[in-house]
């Protein structure tokens, strides 16, 4: 998929192994990434809600999955039926391509469970990430802090 960019990257689902490295994705590039458009104090107030139990709850619940270069974990995805609901690249990795790499991943898997269209509220932040892979603004913004956005899958 990307093995001219990143040639190690590989993806696996997540397991109960995974909690604290997923949930310390998450801190650092919440904390990290989020900053053109939150200040410290917000950044910090959202990396902190949900906790350890919000990611123990996605790897139970739903499909997680994971983006390895070797064996180092840099990045994951929070799938739940036709849902994006979450996702994270550690800031020494972003910009290389892991992210698309998940959500092209996560859309695969999408169609093939047979929904032709995917949703997400995206960070704002991450808005124009999300405009660049084909997803569209889907009605009022929600919320100061997240976009809905939504795109239709091609028919396979």
């Amino acid at each position: 998929m990307f093995a001219a960019v990143l040639p190690s990257l590989h993806f696996r689902l997540a397991d109960r192994s995974d909690v604290i490295t997923l949930y310390d994705i998450r801190q650092a590039a919440i904390r990290q990434l989020s900053l053109t458009h939150l200040s410290e104090c917000e950044a910090a107030a959202w990396a902190e809600r949900g906790g350890i139990s919000r990611v123990e709850q996605a790897i139970a619940k739903d499909d997680v999955w994971v983006a390895a270069l070797g064996l180092q974990v840099v990045g994951w995805l929070h799938r739940a039926a036709n849902s994006v609901e979450g996702l994270y690249v550690s800031p020494s990795a972003a910009g290389q391509g892991v992210g698309t790499a998940l959500v092209r991943l996560a859309e695969s898997q999408i169609a093939q469970r047979g929904h032709h269209l995917v949703v997400l509220e995206s960070s704002l932040n991450a808005v124009q990430f999300y405009l660049r892979l084909g997803y569209a603004r889907a009605g009022t913004q929600r919320s100061y802090a997240a976009v809905a956005m939504r795109k239709h899958l091609e028919a396979a």
